[in-house]
């Protein structure tokens, strides 16, 4: 009876549906990130990349013991058209401000910000591509408990904020680089590997393969990695082009 063949087809999938709220639902509900990110508007939450869920599995139960946090990238615009422009929202920041109650949070932008008004936030302008602007955050805090990544994502910027940075990341400590699935193209060079093929390959061999480190600094990462974790973006239904889109790097 193909009436009846219909009807539990319709029946099945709309089980299925209800699994997939009731499933949505129970994220919501366990993850404490989620509701922030989305009244802060940030696009790491369910509707963007789906971060959240790798940032709350990882710094829920430390999250009142972090004192230091620093985002690199505080827009979620693509393309900045004028750097000169003053911002005032920095959704990421707002949120990690009351997901880590007892930590400084430092955010670091090429982008002009008006100043906060909340004191246990810092914001430093500067360009990630060079050391001497990087240099500014270690001149606020030279332990962190945290980095994280979401900035231009070009792989050339992406590894020198890494290869600088990494030697001040606190034994323990994690360094998050986001949208790794994804680099703008008019900023990359086949002379340097792309950042998730060095991830790569530094799980398969233990060898940081970056150009653009130094001798120092490779010596550093290579003794210092413990784990390299990479999940997908949510952020696109073909989730072929959204495959490893973030990394979280463990310090030993």
């Amino acid at each position: 009876m193909n009436w009846r063949r219909k009807i539990i087809g319709i029946f099945q999938e709309f089980k299925s549906i209800c699994e997939y709220f009731k499933y949505n639902f129970k994220q919501y509900r366990s993850n404490r990130l989620i509701g922030l990110a989305i009244r802060t508007g940030t696009d790491k939450a369910n509707s963007g990349h789906g971060y959240v869920r790798i940032y709350d599995f990882f710094l829920n139960e430390r999250r009142h013991t972090i004192k230091t946090l620093c985002e690199i990238g505080l827009l979620y615009i693509r393309h900045q058209t004028d750097e000169t422009q003053i911002r005032k929202t920095t959704p990421s920041l707002n949120m990690w401000r009351q997901y880590l109650p007892n930590a400084k949070i430092i955010g670091f932008d090429i982008c002009h910000f008006l100043p906060p008004t909340d004191s246990q936030i810092v914001i430093v302008q500067g360009d990630q591509s060079k050391r001497e602007d990087l240099k500014k955050i270690i001149e606020i805090e030279k332990d962190l408990d945290v980095i994280i990544d979401d900035a231009l994502h070009a792989s050339k910027h992406q590894q020198i904020t890494f290869n600088y940075l990494f030697k001040y990341l606190k034994s323990g400590g994690l360094f998050i680089i986001e949208d790794l699935h994804w680099q703008p193209s008019e900023y990359e060079d086949e002379k340097n590997p792309k950042t998730i093929d060095i991830l790569r390959e530094f799980k398969r061999t233990g060898l940081w393969l970056s150009t653009l480190a130094s001798e120092e600094e490779r010596r550093i990462i290579e003794e210092g990695i413990k784990n390299i974790f990479i999940f997908d973006s949510l952020n696109n239904p073909d989730i072929t082009k959204s495959c490893d889109g973030i990394a979280v790097i463990e310090k030993r």
